[in-house]
């Protein structure tokens, strides 16, 4: 209910209720009235009665002074009564022996019946009753007490009472009109709180008055004014933060490709140091010492016998570290390229980029293995593949390939305090969608971290950070999917289940491309 309906309807009730009280009062006044009239009544009769019982010799003797003293003596008892009409005695035949009061207009009225009677003339009561003595008639009295004062009492109280109605419909009128005048006012000021909560933030309230409201009204505008100025520093710090958001994911992505550039160089340093051009070179100073009888040392000396075979064997094993050390430089340069793609990212950010190709979801796995080295010889980790008829994807290349290294480094890092390490990898197709696991047989998870598991800085390693999780799901919500993880709890490893839809549409580059965009609830179950 809006506010002025709630005050019309304030006003109403108020008025309703002032006519209320009015009516109570004017029935308590009717009432008491009524009492008055009666008790007018209840005086005549009384007074009646009084002077028949004392006015009686008086009137038999046709003695006026008498008479007169006798009406006095009555009229006295009652002088103070402002209801007192008149007292009129009469004698035998029907003449007026004496009166007291003030007598009508017309003068003294004819005698009335005979009888005792009290009857209501107009608003007057008037009374009459004969002078009997021992049964015999010898006059008549009349008297009459006046309602004069009930009649002005009463006309007092409507006069009032109206004046008084009066001023409670003026009153509510009066409160009703201010308390529009401060609902426009209010009105105006609502509807700019409301294009203010919708983000327009240059709108002026007006309101011309001189009270309490327009100091408000400029309060609005100056704290609008203050909103405006904050939002302002807030764009700034924003995008202040935003940029060290996108530092920090583009060197966690970076950190994690020259993870498997230190990894690839190790292995290359490692078959460098072993090979076997240390025998090739003894061999070759042995020829030299004998390069002066050649022909005497491969047909006496034992050692050139074996010549032939070493030779064989040694350029077999230096043709398979040949193609193994060609093998790791391919590996260092894709991790090389892949680097400098992650930089340049940043440089295509908000505006349309081809980075989508056809993928082999196989291959590309495959290749996020060999980033993290040889497994079972660097990690002791057992690798299980199961490779259904995966369909191809037309995907960002290399930030699918970011999203996998980043969950099968978490797996290896799960596996840190096993004796028997194992991560399986699969690919199961759907009818809309593909899915991709990554399951290992580690540390796993409570229901608490698993709730939290993406969320930015939250980390259960002493030596992390918190970023690589929450960039892979928003990475994943950029290629259109979802990112999810189960666990049974703790020490009974974990799943990490990749959903991607088999078909994309064209999209822009954004921040999140590198891991720096919080992922909504509603795209996922992260």
């Amino acid at each position: 209910m809006k506010l002025r309906t709630k005050l019309i309807f304030l006003q109403v009730g108020t008025l309703v209720f002032a006519i209320a009280i009015f009516a109570t009062v004017a029935m308590l006044f009717q009432t008491t009235l009524t009492l008055l009239d009666q008790g007018i009544e209840a005086k005549a009769r009384s007074c009646l009665r009084t002077l028949l019982a004392t006015a009686d010799v008086p009137i038999a003797a046709e003695d006026p002074g008498s008479v007169r003293r006798a009406l006095r003596v009555c009229g006295e008892g009652n002088q103070d009564d402002p209801d007192l009409g008149f007292i009129v005695a009469y004698g035998r035949n029907g003449d007026p022996l004496a009166w007291h009061g003030k007598l009508p207009k017309g003068g003294i009225p004819p005698v009335p019946d005979s009888k005792t009677s009290i009857v209501r003339h107009g608003n007057a009561v008037r009374g009459s009753g004969p002078v009997m003595i021992e049964g015999q008639q010898f006059g008549t009295l009349s008297l009459e007490f006046q309602g004069h004062r009930i009649d002005s009492w009463r006309t007092r109280f409507m006069i009032a009472a109206g004046m008084l109605l009066l001023l409670v419909l003026l009153a509510s009128a009066a409160s009703i009109a201010f308390a529009l005048h401060i609902i426009a006012p209010l009105r105006k000021m609502i509807r700019f709180a409301s294009t203010v909560a919708e983000g327009d933030l240059h709108s002026q309230v007006d309101v011309r008055a001189s009270d309490e409201l327009a100091q408000l009204a400029q309060g609005l505008n100056h704290m609008v004014g203050q909103i405006r100025q904050l939002q302002g520093q807030l764009v700034d710090a924003s995008r202040s933060a935003g940029m060290a958001e996108v530092a920090t994911g583009v060197l966690h992505n970076v950190g994690n490709v020259l993870n498997s550039i230190k990894t690839s160089a190790g292995v290359i340093h490692k078959q460098l140091r072993d090979s076997r051009l240390a025998t090739l070179e003894k061999v070759n100073a042995l020829l030299e010492a004998q390069q002066t009888d050649l022909g005497g040392f491969f047909a006496k000396d034992q050692r050139a016998k074996r010549l032939p075979k070493l030779l064989s064997v040694l350029s077999a094993q230096l043709l398979k570290e040949h193609a193994y050390l060609r093998e790791e430089s391919v590996r260092l340069q894709r991790q090389v390229d892949h680097a400098a793609v992650i930089v340049k990212a940043q440089q295509r950010l908000a505006r349309p980029a081809p980075l989508s190709e056809t993928l082999n979801l196989s291959s590309l796995l495959d290749a996020a293995l060999d980033a993290e080295g040889p497994w079972e010889d660097l990690h002791d980790i057992k690798i299980r593949r199961s490779y259904e008829d995966a369909p191809s994807l037309v995907l960002d290349r290399h930030k699918l390939v970011a999203i996998i290294v980043n969950l099968l480094r978490n797996a290896r890092e799960a596996l840190t305090d096993q004796e028997e390490k194992e991560i399986h990898l699969a690919i199961l197709p759907a009818q809309a969608s593909i899915a991709i696991t990554i399951t290992d047989n580690g540390c796993g998870m409570s229901e608490e971290t698993r709730m939290h598991i993406f969320e930015h800085g939250f980390t259960t390693k002493a030596s992390g950070h918190g970023f690589g999780l929450h960039a892979c799901a928003n990475a994943v919500r950029e290629l259109g999917g979802a990112l999810s993880a189960t666990s049974e709890g703790p020490g009974l490893g974990a799943t990490f289940t990749l959903r991607l839809p088999l078909a994309q549409r064209r999209r822009r580059v954004t921040r999140s491309d590198l891991g720096c965009e919080i992922p909504s609830k509603e795209t996922s179950d992260v």
